[in-house]
């Protein structure tokens, strides 16, 4: 298993429990909500808790994987980094799969290789969680074919 915890890592598994009972209450409140409620659980809620799972789990731990980097070093010093952000990026996109039609889930391929690189420059969460938000309001501004009608 990639992610373990540790007494230093715990807090980060609290927090990551916390949003987990958040999104399961806020599914429930969202199916019995007006309109708009679903809207700003995809612009706010699941940048969050995606890039909490996402990024902060997979990607981190790729990142620290011993063997990964043994095996992208013989390519250049980058390798590594960017083998566990396109590990990251289709896991995410297959992820999508179970809530998204195929054509919309491998469409989130891309934006997650650019929120991945920007990972990779700081190893900062919050900023991928601001970029994730942005990239979610285009989304729903590009699908609804309106720019900020709710």
């Amino acid at each position: 298993m990639f992610i373990r915890v540790n007494p230093s890592s715990a807090p980060r598994a609290g927090v990551a429990l916390a949003f987990a009972g958040l999104a399961l209450v806020a599914g429930v409140v969202l199916r019995r909500s007006p309109a708009w409620w679903p809207i700003a659980g995809t612009v706010l809620v699941a940048p969050l808790l995606e890039e909490l799972v996402f990024r902060r789990g997979l990607h981190e731990s790729l990142l620290r994987w011993a063997r990964l980097a043994a095996i992208t070093r013989r390519f250049g010093g980058s390798a590594h980094a960017a083998a566990s952000n396109a590990i990251t990026a289709v896991v995410f996109a297959a992820a999508h799969v179970i809530a998204a039609p195929g054509w919309l889930a491998a469409a989130t391929l891309a934006p997650a290789l650019v929120i991945g690189s920007l990972y990779n420059r700081g190893r900062r969460l919050w900023p991928c969680m601001l970029l994730h938000a942005a990239f979610n309001l285009a989304w729903i501004a590009a699908l609804r074919g309106v720019v900020f009608q709710l």
